[in-house]
């Protein structure tokens, strides 16, 4: 595009943007008038503005080169079995529409490839051999494709349409962790068969209307540039900086200093990225940002994100992540994005952990109230009185696991009242009075019960172990066999 016509095509997308959208059609019919090509490039940059817009605020046109397809697709234009309807967006990696598949009666994306390829036999057939690679992949959080089609010299995946908004932040802990660990479990399931993103980012993440996460474009950077490159890919943006006929294969401010640099890129840069992804939606800003390409080139080198931009209460495990994550080495960062996946899951669980067992345990103790109101209200309904729930325990800590003699005299539970967390058995009269601590093992002592007789009671312990950071063979602790322990002699 020469100078003067990009800059045509600049004031055109920003004297657009001040229109509202219902207006725009309107402002381009008189602005571009029979000047087809003109219009198209616009109605790109506007595309692309409203998916990058979102998240990031940055107008398209500072970071984009919308790239053509072999054959300039206008609207309403038929495709094969389908019909093109309108623009989703644009970047290096080709034009993106949304089309209805008149065959099947459903509305999907179609991605038109660049016009390189359709004078690059190689790389064509390289991409559909990797296209079939990436069909392959079937996961919920993980956009589908549907097949390659071509027409004449044009080339287009049918992908899925995945309706919903891009990702976007600063989100309350518990979102961000369910986010990005299903970022996490779509990049766990592409890695296993060899499969890397490469351009992983917030625009290439939708969240549908139910909350489900779906990573878009697997694959196609690796398909359309990939390491076998052909002289056409140039240098064009600098010495170190590999690109597609002038196109960053990757996205500065999400490539890892690995892909900056032009070395080989491997599944450590999908966790680079999804370091870079989480720590957005914890603070709302990039975590590798600068006024021109060049600066966020060297921020992504050179500098450290800004930690202290991170919420106050950000855990110290979710922290460490985003620290190992983001190491300028691939070597120190996480071997596997499966470790990055065990480490959030485990603070998901342990988030909820207290709230479910504080619920647990308050319902727990008012079934046990009701069971010993109804036995009175039975024994006592010929005098007609009226049963009456009485509260058992006071305790300030965790209050579960509770078990009633047979003579309904007792009552067993296990409590972290005196302890540093760790739940003991203990025992107090239904009647009243203090309680008795049981066990002093500094395990978690769980699920007191009393022999059919009364005279004993018995009990499971689970030994506390403590945890890697980014282990990948974390084990589970198990229950170990019930002991049993005789009733106090305190108690008649």
């Amino acid at each position: 595009m020469a100078e003067e016509r990009r800059r045509r095509v600049s004031e055109l997308f920003h004297a657009a943007l001040e229109h509202e959208p219902e207006s725009r059609l309107g402002f381009l019919d008189s602005a571009c008038g029979e000047d087809t090509d003109l219009r198209y490039q616009v109605e790109m940059l506007l595309a692309k503005q409203e998916e990058a817009g979102s998240f990031l605020k940055t107008p398209a046109i500072a970071y984009t080169v919308v790239t053509k397809t072999a054959t300039a697709i206008p609207p309403s234009r038929q495709f094969g079995a389908y019909r093109i309807v309108s623009p989703l967006g644009a970047s290096g990696m080709g034009e993106v529409f949304r089309a209805h598949d008149n065959k099947l009666g459903r509305d999907v994306a179609v991605k038109f490839l660049p016009a390189e390829f359709a004078r690059d036999g190689d790389r064509l057939a390289r991409f559909r051999r990797e296209a079939r690679t990436l069909a392959s992949l079937n996961h919920p959080h993980i956009g589908a494709i549907f097949g390659l089609e071509e027409d004449g010299d044009v080339e287009c995946l049918v992908l899925e349409l995945v309706e919903g908004e891009t990702l976007s932040g600063p989100l309350p802990l518990p979102r961000a962790l369910d986010y990005a660990r299903q970022v996490a479990e779509a990049l766990e399931a592409a890695h296993a068969k060899g499969i890397v993103h490469r351009d992983l980012k917030p625009s290439n993440i939708k969240v549908t209307p139910e909350g489900q996460v779906k990573v878009l474009d697997f694959g196609l950077a690796k398909a359309i540039g990939g390491r076998d490159q052909n002289p056409a890919v140039s240098r064009a943006t600098g010495p170190e900086m590999v690109t597609l006929t002038g196109h960053i294969v990757g996205t500065p401010g999400y490539m890892s200093p690995e892909q900056a640099n032009g070395s080989e890129v491997d599944a450590r840069s999908d966790i680079w990225a999804f370091g870079c992804i989480l720590y957005e939606l914890l603070t709302g800003k990039r975590a590798f940002a600068g006024e021109t390409l060049h600066d966020t080139i060297a921020a992504v080198r050179e500098r450290e994100p800004d930690w202290g931009a991170l919420p106050r209460k950000t855990p110290a495990k979710i922290t460490a992540l985003l620290r190992s994550c983001l190491q300028k080495r691939p070597d120190r960062r996480p071997q596997t994005i499966t470790e990055a996946r065990v480490i959030v899951e485990q603070r998901q669980r342990r988030g909820s952990r207290w709230g479910w067992a504080a619920v647990a345990a308050g319902v727990a103790i008012m079934v046990v109230g009701a069971v010993w109101s109804w036995r009175i209200f039975e024994q006592q309904r010929n005098a007609i009185q009226v049963p009456t729930i009485t509260r058992l325990t006071t305790d300030s800590g965790l209050t579960a696991y509770p078990a009633l003699s047979p003579d309904g005299k007792l009552l067993a539970y296990a409590s972290d009242r005196a302890t540093n967390g760790n739940l003991e058995v203990w025992i107090q009269q239904t009647a009243g009075g203090n309680p008795i601590r049981l066990t002093t093992n500094g395990a978690d002592d769980l699920e007191p019960s009393f022999s059919p007789d009364g005279a004993r009671i018995v009990f499971s312990f689970r030994a506390r172990r403590r945890r890697s950071l980014c282990g990948s063979h974390t084990r589970r602790s198990r229950a170990t066999p019930s002991r049993s322990r005789p009733r106090s002699p305190l108690f008649p």
